[in-house]
């Protein structure tokens, strides 16, 4: 069992990976996305992923992008850090986001999801994850995203089961889940809700074949979550 810590802009920085690390319980962290801004990359995107201050730290870059060209901008610069893994963001919610068809705004437009990736595997080596949503305004627009990326050579799928438009509120599907598991190829990540053991427990035993967690908001109410659903039983 594996647990992970969510991406999210503005909390997930080094200063509280690196608090997390110490207090114990995840195994990876998934660092804030990183984007291109007219042409170019900034460095705090690349400052916050320093090899030489994340030392000890299983950290992840992501990538926000919808053309090849971008990811491929980020997926070098990582690569030249000594980053063999990058995650595509296709779950950011947040309007402001979504409107330019990134993060879960491009959920709509599988051939464009397709487009990116089938460029991005003919020119770089990296173990590509991705982490989405079940869509941006409909739980069905995750079925033909989840064509596409299992034909793709995609190394995990990390699933907020989730619409964009819902931002946080509600419940995750958990329904939803269940019915995505047995049709996806690819190692799985359920992520959502996670806040208490309570929770957790009722996830794992009614998914037994997923075997790997991220949690977000519940590490930041509690940082020893983590810590604590390792110690169960």
């Amino acid at each position: 069992m594996r647990i992970s810590l969510a991406p999210m802009q503005g909390y997930s920085d080094l200063i509280y990976r690196s608090t997390l690390c110490h207090i114990g319980g995840v195994d990876v962290f998934y660092a804030p996305y990183i984007k291109v801004e007219d042409g170019a990359i900034k460095s705090k995107y690349l400052l916050d992923i320093e090899p030489a201050t994340n030392a000890g730290t299983n950290v992840v870059p992501q990538v926000l992008a919808n053309t090849s060209a971008d990811f491929l901008r980020v997926a070098d610069a990582v690569e030249a850090m000594g980053y063999s893994e990058l995650n595509w963001n296709l779950g950011c919610p947040f309007p402001m986001v979504a409107r330019r068809q990134l993060g879960a705004g491009l959920l709509p437009y599988p051939e464009t999801i397709d487009k990116v990736l089938t460029e991005v595997e003919s020119r770089s080596g990296m173990d590509i994850s991705v982490k989405m949503r079940l869509g941006w305004q409909s739980p069905d627009e995750v079925w033909p995203v989840l064509d596409v990326l299992n034909r793709h050579r995609i190394s995990e799928i990390i699933i907020h089961p989730r619409i964009g438009k819902q931002m946080y509120t509600g419940c995750a599907d958990t329904e939803k889940f269940g019915e995505l598991v047995p049709l996806i190829n690819k190692p799985m990540v359920y992520n959502g809700d996670i806040f208490d053991n309570a929770f957790y427990e009722s996830v794992a035993n009614k998914f037994q074949t997923v075997k790997a967690f991220m949690l977000g908001r519940g590490l930041l109410t509690n940082p020893f979550l983590a810590e604590e659903i390792k110690n169960i039983g």
